[in-house]
């Protein structure tokens, strides 16, 4: 008998997780904590949204169980000046109902591009022509060259929003399993992510539970934009299997 299953985003990108991923390939390290075989993995993933979801092993299942989440719209809190005022920013020009997910994903590279722009007043050194056909993969090129300090400094403010957003996920799920960092924002910025410490620094940045995050949480970055499709393939054969 012929079925279709419709799957979330995440989930497929779950079970794209547990396939036999390559180190250097498929992902690379953050850190170098060996992940618990048993302990929950949890995935977060800026791209056109900002993506959540996880994979968990109850101790009498024969396999793991990926779970979606709807986290990037959790409420979007600042703690520092300038994101106090990108928020207000974000109240006047988007929406008064501020979320995650407006605040870090694909579609905020240019909200933030106008916020230093019009706001902090910040000039930019790129011409008209490139200011007027500016797209987020546009702003993450130029800011990662240096070539535009306006697009460098949105760079970092996305990265420290993001790793502060990360540490969040941690601090709820505690995923001893492996934090995966997903996503077309976090390919385009892996190697930035890796070597400053912009991310580093917000991902720890959490109070009496820094040093749980920081020696207990494995985080892998996530290089294959195919994820998804070995997940299918993965959730294909289990369906198989249990049909046997």
């Amino acid at each position: 008998m012929k079925s279709i299953h419709l799957l979330n985003d995440f989930v497929l990108n779950g079970y794209g997780i547990l396939s036999k991923l390559k180190e250097g390939e498929d992902f690379v390290k953050f850190n170098n904590i060996q992940p618990d075989p048993n302990g929950v993995i949890a995935m977060i993933g800026a791209g056109t949204g900002l993506g959540h979801g996880l994979i968990i092993k109850n101790s009498d299942a024969k396999y793991h169980q990926v779970y979606p989440s709807e986290g990037g719209h959790q409420d979007y809190h600042p703690t520092t000046e300038e994101q106090y005022r990108f928020a207000e920013y974000l109240k006047k020009t988007q929406s008064k109902k501020l979320d995650l997910e407006l605040a870090c994903s694909g579609p905020s590279i240019p909200l933030m591009f106008k916020f230093f722009t019009e706001v902090e007043k910040m000039t930019s050194s790129l011409s008209d022509t490139e200011k007027e056909n500016l797209h987020s993969e546009d702003i993450i090129k130029f800011g990662l060259a240096k070539k535009c300090q306006v697009c460098t400094k949105v760079v970092e403010f996305f990265t420290f929003t993001y790793g502060a957003a990360a540490g969040n996920l941690s601090i709820i799920t505690l995923p001893t399993g492996g934090l995966y960092l997903l996503g077309g924002l976090s390919i385009a910025l892996e190697e930035y992510i890796i070597k400053e410490d912009v991310f580093r620094n917000s991902f720890y940045d959490k109070g009496c539970c820094s040093e749980l995050i920081q020696n207990k949480i494995p985080v892998f970055i996530v290089k294959n934009g195919l994820l998804g499709v070995k997940g299918a393939e993965v959730y294909a054969i289990r369906i198989f299997k249990s049909l046997q």
